[in-house]
């Protein structure tokens, strides 16, 4: 079982819980806002295309964007989850501060397509202060590794 994989069932679960949460909030045909991105493109800096919907009530409306980059591990460990965002997807998370969230699945099992917990939801500002910032125009990073206590994040 490789990385991939894993992420795999991750998105194919946050997928359908999209369609599912939408469709229980009462939108009659999710499919026209919740989209799998990554099965397109990596470039896209994020996995899902979902809407913010009743969620987050604090908006007016009902159909406001947000993107979903979804991190996924074979570990149950919830008070050190570790994973990787890639410069692509900070950049990404960057322009779209306050609709981009990463939701984090613990203990996947590639050959059930199941998760044992989650998923947990970090909005992409909660880390502002920690991601690195490039100090010399020569110089970048490319991938930055976080561990983080999921208890306070979860649904």
């Amino acid at each position: 079982m490789n990385t991939k994989e894993i992420g795999d069932v991750g998105e194919k679960l946050i997928f359908e819980h999209e369609n599912t949460r939408l469709t229980s909030e009462g939108t009659r045909t999710p499919q026209h806002y919740v989209k799998w991105a990554s099965r397109f493109s990596n470039s896209y800096g994020y996995d899902i295309a979902s809407v913010e919907g009743k969620r987050w009530p604090k908006k007016n409306f009902d159909v406001s964007a947000i993107q979903i980059e979804v991190k996924s591990s074979v570990s149950a460990n919830v008070n050190g989850f570790r994973f990787k965002i890639s410069r692509n997807e900070w950049n990404v998370a960057l322009e779209n501060i306050d609709t981009y969230y990463f939701y984090c699945w613990l203990g996947i099992s590639v050959d059930k397509q199941t998760a044992v917990d989650g998923p947990y939801v970090i909005p992409a500002k909660s880390f502002i202060k920690i991601v690195p910032k490039d100090r010399h125009n020569t110089c970048e990073w490319s991938e930055c590794r976080l561990t983080i206590d999921l208890t306070n994040y979860s649904l």
